[in-house]
């Protein structure tokens, strides 16, 4: 009986261990991707293409349908929806592959041209907040396939890891948002570009709306707007910070957002 005891004690531990690694802050365990490719010019030293990714992907979960929503919808808005049944471990490398493939093909279309074509492509992604309930990811990519200069834009997500479904303004805000929001993203714009010696003027107000591309943290509701969204491209990207206190009165109540935000008694 002793022997029985012990050993239903030690099966105890063993199963908490294992499955402390997704309840204790989050859902999801990510795994660390980088690969990379850079090919000279011809006679040259410069690159003429030039692939750098690193991504924290989410491999592990405690809930599998809720990670496969979270991958599929990651793959998809990083590298396009054809990838979405490729193993993590291979997914940066096919995804270079394939982009190196159309490089050459392009090439050899303008064989003969006095025109040599340029390609580079920096990605990083990785999860800005996680717990049982949200995970906020960001990734940012550098883009240059010639001319004057390359582009750097910032895609956020949130999701809710219960689901695994990206979440929406209209998941999170009350009916009737967009006006209240805007008129915070005016007042936080004014302030942001009076720190980096601009004017409301610089922008395209009207262009200043709830775009979709927020992320969640703890401090508040972060919204990126890349260069061209409001402004143009000499004044690069602008990320609003919608603090927990501001955002809180504009929150559906019950969710999940809501929970986070609200001071604990």
């Amino acid at each position: 009986m002793k022997t029985i005891k012990i050993s239903l004690v030690l099966l105890a531990t063993i199963c908490m261990l294992a499955s402390c690694d997704f309840t204790d802050k989050s859902a999801f365990k990510f795994t660390s991707l980088e690969d990379s490719l850079v090919v000279a010019c011809p006679q040259t030293q410069d690159s003429c293409f030039e692939m750098k990714l690193k991504v924290e992907f989410p491999t592990k979960g405690a809930d599998t349908i809720a990670l496969k929503n979270v991958q599929r919808t990651l793959i998809t808005d990083l590298f396009t929806e054809k990838y979405v049944d490729v193993p993590a471990e291979s997914l940066l490398g096919a995804y270079i592959a394939a982009c190196h493939e159309e490089y050459n093909l392009v090439q050899t279309d303008i064989k003969g041209s006095p025109i040599l074509y340029h390609y580079q492509e920096h990605l990083t992604a990785v999860p800005l907040y996680e717990s049982d309930k949200l995970l906020s990811y960001e990734a940012t990519r550098y883009l240059f396939t010639g001319g004057a200069h390359g582009l750097e834009t910032t895609m956020c997500w949130a999701f809710d890891v219960t689901t695994g479904n990206q979440l929406t303004e209209d998941d999170i805000f009350v009916e009737n948002y967009s006006d209240s929001l805007v008129t915070i993203f005016t007042q936080l714009l004014e302030a942001d570009a009076a720190k980096r010696g601009l004017k409301l003027k610089d922008f395209w107000l009207q262009q200043l709306i709830p775009n979709g591309n927020f992320a969640i943290t703890e401090d508040g509701i972060f919204y990126q707007f890349n260069p061209y969204d409001i402004a143009p491209y000499a004044v690069g990207s602008t990320r609003l910070l919608v603090s927990k206190e501001v955002a809180l009165p504009l929150l559906k109540k019950g969710t999940a957002v809501y929970e986070l935000f609200t001071p604990k008694q």
